[in-house]
């Protein structure tokens, strides 16, 4: 398949193994892995719409009726955080994001307007560390990637996102950790990202 950078590329599918996706990318093909608009955030950005539309029905039925500006003013305010709430998931946290993954390296892009748009583009020699971990004291897991200081840029530690990768974004996360040990040195040679 064709992307539209012109390069040929596939979707991983929901029953690919790390060895499977590794192998994928061995063959000089870059993986692609995209997200998608399922799953938990769209049921929020639901939870969310329908809570503000419940707020409008009873702050136009019950506001006209009741002498209270207390309970006005409550109806009111949570419709305009479910509003709020609403315009920021679907604006922040449910963009499409797609991670490439090859021999050189480690590319996400995210949806802007119809566009993909470059957030970063990391060769795996310039990658210190990947590392999957708990967030705080909860069960919730997070994959990061540490890039060290080098002249001109500061040292980051870049969050991968979760990854639609037959839900499971432990498999992609451990197909990232496994690239990076296995091209580690190939990439120090490749010209190009």
């Amino acid at each position: 398949m064709r992307d539209e950078r012109g390069s040929w590329a596939s979707r991983a599918s929901a029953d690919l193994s790390v060895e499977e996706a590794l192998a994928h990318i061995d063959t000089g093909r870059p993986l692609v892995v995209t997200s998608d608009r399922s799953g938990a955030q769209q049921d929020l950005l639901l939870l969310s719409a329908t809570g503000a539309v419940l707020a409008f029905f009873f702050l136009g039925v019950l506001a006209p009726q009741a002498n209270h500006p207390v309970l006005v003013g409550v109806l009111g305010g949570i419709a305009a955080l479910s509003i709020i709430g609403g315009f920021a998931v679907n604006m922040r946290m449910i963009r499409p994001r797609r991670l490439t993954l090859s021999t050189v390296g480690i590319v996400q892009e995210e949806l802007v307007r119809g566009t993909w748009r470059r957030e970063y583009a990391y060769r795996w020699y310039e990658i210190s560390q990947v590392t999957v971990g708990r967030i705080g004291r909860s069960n919730k897991r997070i994959c990061r990637l540490s890039v060290p200081a080098v002249p001109g840029r500061k040292a980051a530690g870049i969050r991968v996102p979760y990854i639609a990768f037959g839900e499971n974004p432990e498999r992609a996360w451990a197909v990232i950790a496994q690239a990076h040990r296995r091209y580690l040195e190939f990439s120090r040679r490749e010209a190009v990202l």
